[in-house]
């Protein structure tokens, strides 16, 4: 639908909701049998069997060599088969199997895969956002607009923001939870008690991302048009950077500066401390899904429709380390020494090396 970067073109559903016959001519042809034998006569007939050669053979043994004729005679023809052996080398090569416990690296290295159990199931169709903070562990729904926190049993449903969906969520340093909405971009501010008030409503349909500002407040991006706004605790708003594109879709402060990743040209911008944005990274043709700080200052970023990781430089070099022109990256995550990638279509989790 109009208006809504390429990525999400998965939900595209829910921003539109709001021979028989030759047998008779050719019987077959008797075949010959046997000569017929002429009976023998009455004084020939016997009523004890012909002995063979080796019945005559075998009479002559003694007790000791027919026990050693048995016991050849159970080993003939023991092997059936002669055995095979091969080796599991590639990814494709596991690929035939079903991994339990284990994951299989596209450079077919096997190891052990992180533990994960399902969390429940919610009525909504979309879970659209996931925040995880002090408070627990959240999740926003579209074609329903809730907040469900994760507890041990099944999901608990928080909050009803009365939206038609939550695309961002973020849990502030004091527990409580900010819930981003569409359309009409409201943000609530939710207790832990369930209790929730509007914090503030931008000029915007989306309100795409949230994280903590450094000076106190929150950065929020939006969209459309990309507009990124530092929102105080008191809910008064601030425009602090404006992009020619159709929508800020994630945000990252690392080193002092706050990164934008944008939809739909699919721009990496830096705000720097003194209000300077700098464009550091162009896809030309995908959305930013995500991005992730990473040793030695440099940013990590994910793109969709069009998937690849790409490593990008305090400078503005830009590494790919990872592509797929079948599946989009929808999200990036550490987990210990490792990151963590989420692709669309498959709903695989991958893990991104080198």
């Amino acid at each position: 639908p109009p208006g809504v970067p390429a990525s999400l073109w998965w939900a595209a559903s829910a921003f539109r909701t709001q021979g028989s016959a030759a047998a008779v001519d050719n019987p077959p042809v008797p075949q010959p049998g046997p000569a017929p034998v002429a009976d023998e006569p009455e004084d020939e007939k016997t009523d004890e069997p012909d002995k063979t050669k080796q019945d005559e053979k075998d009479e002559g043994k003694t007790e000791d060599e027919d026990e050693k004729e048995h016991e050849k005679d159970k080993t003939d023809g023991a092997v059936a088969r002669v055995p095979t052996v091969w080796t599991q080398r590639s990814a494709d090569d596991f690929s035939q199997g079903e991994a339990k416990g284990i994951a299989v690296r596209s450079d077919g290295l096997a190891c052990l895969a992180p533990h994960w159990a399902p969390s429940g199931r919610l009525p909504e169709p979309y879970v659209w956002a996931l925040a995880s903070g002090s408070s627990g562990t959240f999740m926003g729904t579209c074609d329903g607009g809730k907040v469900y926190r994760v507890g041990s049993a099944a999901p608990e449903a928080l909050f009803d923001t009365g939206r038609f969906g939550i695309c961002s969520l973020h849990v502030a340093p004091d527990g409580s939870v900010l819930a981003g909405t569409m359309p009409g971009g409201t943000v609530f501010a939710i207790t832990s008690d369930g209790k929730g008030s509007e914090l503030c409503t931008l000029q915007a349909d989306y309100v795409w991302d949230i994280v903590d500002a450094p000076e106190g407040g929150y950065y929020i991006a939006t969209g459309a048009p990309a507009v990124v706004y530092h929102v105080d605790a008191a809910g008064k708003a601030n425009a602090i950077a404006r992009l020619k594109e159709a929508h800020a879709l994630r945000l990252l402060v690392a080193g002092g500066a706050l990164y934008i990743g944008t939809a739909r040209r699919g721009g990496l911008y830096r705000r720097d401390a003194d209000g300077t944005v700098v464009s550091l990274y162009d896809t030309a043709d995908a959305d930013i899904t995500d991005l992730l700080a990473v040793k030695d200052g440099a940013v990590l970023l994910s793109t969709a429709p069009k998937g690849s990781v790409v490593s990008v430089a305090p400078s503005g070099e830009a590494t790919i380390v990872y592509e797929d022109a079948k599946r989009g990256v929808m999200s990036l995550a550490r987990m210990g020494d490792r990151t963590i990638a989420g692709l669309s279509e498959s709903g695989q989790i991958v893990e991104v090396i080198n």
